[in-house]
């Protein structure tokens, strides 16, 4: 977890949280937002997949591959995404990398990688005491 360039570790949700020190990141905010623009800005082959129904959901899905400009550090990292949305919330519901090349891995990963994503407003996140 990190909150600002301080970060915390931890097995689980419930901690307990160490912290691991300066991220050694300046400006977080400012890296994360350089980060999503090179991502934005590679973007090739782009689809869209076309509507889903869910139980509850109308879905679009999305594909495209990714392969950003290194950042400030030599460091990249994409692939090949899967994104599915819900139209009625303009929400990513679900996230598959396939395909996933960085700049440390001496060839492309055959691993799939599975993000789903929960909103939930109760849920609030206060830095570790």
């Amino acid at each position: 977890m990190a909150i600002g360039s301080t970060t915390w570790t931890g097995p689980s949700f419930e901690g307990p949280w160490k912290s691991s020190g300066d991220n050694g990141v300046e400006d977080p905010e400012a890296f994360v937002r350089a980060t999503n623009k090179r991502f934005a800005d590679s973007v090739d082959e782009p689809e869209c997949l076309g509507a889903t129904e869910t139980e509850d959901q109308n879905v679009i899905a999305y594909r495209f591959f990714s392969k950003p400009e290194p950042n400030e550090y030599g460091s990249w990292w994409g692939g090949r995404y899967s994104v599915w949305v819900d139209q009625s919330k303009n929400r990513i519901l679900r996230i598959e990398l396939a395909d996933g090349i960085a700049s440390w891995a001496p060839e492309p990963s055959k691993d799939i990688s599975t993000t789903t994503i929960e909103y939930d407003q109760a849920i609030k996140i206060e830095a570790p005491s």
